[in-house]
């Protein structure tokens, strides 16, 4: 009796033994899955602003490979200076404003400046429309509720260009498709196409 008791111990210690490490393996399990799921959320967040990436570089070598960029680098090549952008003539204050942004084509992009020598993209508009006494603040979701709406078809110089579900860009439109703008970290604010793809709307600044 006494040897069938310690023989029934052993087998209940080693059944609980046995219990304990399925009930480990399911909770360790269940962790790894969690884990992977987890990082699975990430890589598909990381592909889609890869995928934004990808896009606005598309379109830069779209830019570069264009003729218009050929002819360009053909007066750089013989003059030392990009040929000029057809600066619109009207006096309206975003017309003003374009024209002071436009001055500041080559100056670095730096977060979180606005000027007089570096600029992020915010506080491109910010020195520029403070120059013909229009005072905004420095984030760009602000500056899309300071002003009127337009729509895209209504477009004029100077109007202020959004970009991304974020509203996190902004440049001033030119016209002919085109605008100036700080676009990113190792960049200068430039001229380049308005990226229509990611575009929210527009905004114009009224005195």
């Amino acid at each position: 009796m006494i040897n069938r008791a310690a023989i029934m111990q052993q087998l209940q210690t080693q059944n609980s033994d046995r219990v304990g490490q399925m009930v480990a393996a399911v909770a360790a399990a269940q962790r790894a899955k969690a884990s992977a799921e987890q990082q699975g959320k990430i890589a598909a967040q990381l592909a889609a602003a890869m995928a934004v990436k990808r896009q606005a570089a598309q379109k830069k070598i779209s830019l570069l490979n264009s003729k218009v960029f050929a002819k360009a680098m053909a007066v750089f090549k013989q003059t030392g200076n990009y040929p000029n952008i057809n600066i619109p003539t009207a006096n309206t204050i975003g017309a003003q404003a374009l024209r002071l942004a436009l001055t500041k084509r080559g100056d670095p992009y730096v977060w979180g400046a606005a000027g007089p020598s570096s600029f992020d993209c915010s506080g491109l508009v910010l020195w520029a429309y403070a120059q013909v006494g229009i005072s905004l603040p420095h984030f760009t979701g602000d500056q899309w509720n300071m002003g009127v709406h337009v729509a895209r078809a209504d477009l004029q110089p100077g109007d202020l260009v959004f970009f991304y579900p974020d509203i996190g860009h902004v440049g001033l439109y030119i016209g002919n498709g085109l605008m100036v703008d700080a676009p990113n970290f190792g960049e200068t604010v430039q001229v380049e196409p308005v990226m229509w793809d990611v575009y929210v709307g527009a905004v114009r600044i009224v005195g």
